[in-house]
């Protein structure tokens, strides 16, 4: 007990004790204040090494998470150095972790960040007060930031594909503005589990459940979404280390929309009772169906023609291809894929044993004429059929 009282560290760290020859106390006696800081020393070691070490590791994590932000911005998203790209900034936790990255890495690949918020104006002072707090972060990163609101009154209720289409509208319309060819999101892996179980409830293909994907093309401007190998938790704990703060929507607490219920009741009951993984297992099922579909529209594209589809290739075409192609066909014309369901599909393809045209919706109908299938603007507005006229 002398000799630890005497040499604290020789103790705590028994390596030391081979390597440091003992005290000989007729050498030199140490007055009771030396041997008072030597123990204090001694466990003050004890004590902030542990801390250390786990402020060691938190900053491990920092370091992964972002070096997997690069490589998944690299090789999935395809962002180029130098490249121009648009951030959908709503003040959330996801798009604003996105934005620092993005303007974190900028330096180093050369990219130009731009920002652009937009105002739906269905929370009345917490949708400005959001804006304000866009504004003043867009500011104080010398990021140039576009801002638009919805027209309108501002207790018209109008549904979620609405407002989503409007949002759109905006970003690539401030994309053009920004000569941005990338718009990023904030989605991550909870938006991309969520999303798959919205659309199975609904009833959808290999394509709307792979709706979030990590790089898309649509109206001539690249969807890349960086985020999507994190989850929600993974973002606020970087979020939480790095002191960044964002802004909470009190409406993702409401239960009157779906995805908050999947939210909020579903994932949790299946997490309880099924699955405590289920997110990352959902996530991983997303993904593998993301890539047999890109398989698919591989195979069913020499279908489509200039002008529709051939119906020599759809006959020598598996059901599963004509339908596809049925599909990548009625996108392209019509611009996407809005209320179009199974039936419409079903109607197209039933033209080519009977009948002469059928009608999709947003005015665009579907005429065999010989061997091809012709896909045109309604010379006038009908109420949309589901069954080919015979």
């Amino acid at each position: 007990m002398k000799h630890f009282l005497r040499r604290p560290l020789a103790f705590a760290f028994p390596p030391f004790c081979r390597r440091v020859p003992p005290v000989r106390m007729t050498e030199h006696r140490r007055s009771h204040s030396e041997d008072l800081t030597l123990i204090f020393f001694g466990y003050g070691v004890l004590i902030f090494c542990p801390a250390l070490c786990i402020m060691r590791a938190t900053l491990s994590d920092k370091e992964i998470f972002e070096r997997q932000f690069i490589k998944h911005a690299s090789e999935r998203c395809e962002i180029s150095p130098r490249a121009r790209m648009l951030v959908a900034l709503s003040g959330g936790a996801d798009s604003v972790a996105l934005l620092y990255l993005l303007k974190k890495f900028s330096p180093q690949f050369k990219w130009k960040i731009f920002a652009a918020h937009f105002n739906h104006k269905t929370r009345g002072k917490e949708s400005d007060r959001d804006e304000a707090f866009v504004r003043a972060l867009c500011e104080k990163q010398k990021i140039p930031l576009f801002v638009a609101r919805r027209k309108g009154r501002t207790d018209a209720k109008l549904n979620e594909e609405k407002l989503r289409s409007m949002r759109f509208e905006f970003l690539h319309r401030a994309a053009e503005r920004a000569k941005a060819k990338f718009i990023a999101f904030g989605h991550q892996k909870n938006d991309a589990a969520e999303t798959l179980l919205l659309f199975l409830i609904r009833g959808a293909g290999a394509e709307g459940l792979t709706s979030l994907s990590a790089r898309t093309i649509r109206d001539g401007k690249i969807i890349v979404r960086p985020l999507l190998p994190f989850s929600r938790g993974e973002i606020s704990e970087y979020l939480k280390i790095q002191k960044i703060a964002f802004r909470k929507d009190s409406s993702n607490r409401s239960l009157k929309h779906q995805r908050n219920r999947i939210r909020r009741k579903l994932i949790p009951l299946m997490e309880k009772e099924f699955n405590p993984r289920i997110v990352d297992e959902l996530a991983k099922t997303a993904e593998i169906l993301r890539e047999e579909n890109a398989l698919l529209d591989r195979w069913a594209k020499p279908a489509l023609t200039p002008r529709g589809l051939s119906v020599k290739y759809l006959k020598n075409m598996s059901l599963a291809l004509r339908r596809r192609a049925a599909r990548l066909a009625t996108a392209k014309f019509k611009g996407d894929l809005r209320r179009i369901n199974f039936n419409h599909i079903e109607s197209v393809l039933r033209l080519l044993d009977a009948g002469r045209e059928t009608h999709l919706p947003d005015w665009l109908t579907v005429v065999k004429r010989g061997k091809f299938l012709y896909f045109k603007p309604s010379d006038k507005k009908r109420k949309t059929s589901q069954t080919p006229k015979r």
